[in-house]
């Protein structure tokens, strides 16, 4: 299919996310595989509402902060493709009737990002344009989390998978298509070896345990690092103290939520072929 015309090529498609969409990998498939010219509003780090409504004023993120969604973003879109939720994992799902700010909720705060950008469809006069929602795929574990997708809470219930339905849940109400990565991407434990950023599962450069000023073990509980803080780390054989600036509280984890250039191809060939089932070619 690559190199082929379609009915989307040389229109604007914008894709609106989190650090995986920040990344810039996965829509190079829209482009590659459909022709559309691809702008990206996105943000490592990003929660459901930040991502349509920008930034709080004052905030400060080592990225460029998002701006609030407008009418200019969306006055040519033929596509707007929405994936988030990775950074939601801890919200309470709620009730069908939540609205955020009211109740921040995920059913609450889908809710509110459809409106947001159905209010900007409407002022842009461009409600004809497709949207797609996508779901969390089936993700590893990585630095500022030590849960996978297959975690389930066991006091509340809640897991990625969950997560997933519940967005989509929202979207069956509101009429608006779904890719549901965790059940259709075939990303699981079996390959996050393979579509996970990085390929082992333990991060050897940091360590798990508290170590002494010889380089013993004498922690019995995995560490959970804090910025500013010096931990003794093994560097060229010898224990060295060292002050830990990198961010998650699990460095010793390796990275396997965010995706190899393999994982990335592979979201990204899925959300195309969503797109196609639900508005053809």
């Amino acid at each position: 299919m690559e190199g082929r015309v379609t009915k989307y090529t040389g229109k604007k498609a914008l894709v609106m996310g989190d650090s995986l969409t920040k990344a810039g990998r996965w829509q190079k498939k829209l482009t590659e595989l459909l022709g559309f010219e691809v702008a990206t509003q996105a943000r490592g780090g990003a929660g459901f509402i930040s991502i349509v409504d920008g930034d709080p004023e004052g905030f400060v993120h080592p990225e460029a902060s998002m701006h609030r969604l407008g009418v200019d973003d969306v006055r040519d879109a033929e596509l707007i493709v929405y994936f988030a939720g990775y950074n939601c994992r801890e919200m309470p799902y709620g009730e069908d009737s939540d609205l955020y700010p009211d109740q921040r909720t995920v059913k609450g705060c889908i809710q509110y990002v459809i409106n947001r950008i159905y209010e900007e469809l409407a002022a842009a006069d461009n409600l004809t344009c497709k949207l797609l929602f996508v779901t969390p795929h089936c993700h590893g574990l990585y630095p500022y989390r030590n849960t996978d997708g297959y975690y389930e809470d066991p006091v509340t219930g809640m897991s990625t998978k969950r997560l997933g339905e519940t967005i989509a849940h929202v979207c069956e109400r509101n009429n608006i298509p779904v890719c549901d990565l965790w059940s259709e991407s075939g990303i699981s434990c079996f390959n996050w070896c393979v579509f996970g950023r990085e390929p082992f599962t333990e991060n050897t450069q940091y360590t798990k345990y508290e170590l002494d000023e010889k380089g013993n073990v004498i922690g019995t509980e995995p560490l959970k690092y804090e910025k500013g803080q010096t931990y003794i780390q093994i560097r060229d054989g010898k224990p060295t103290p060292e002050l830990y600036e990198t961010g998650g509280a699990f460095p010793y984890i390796g990275d396997q939520l965010h995706c190899s250039p393999a994982g990335y191809e592979r979201i990204g060939e899925c959300i195309v072929g969503s797109i196609i089932k639900h508005y053809g070619i």
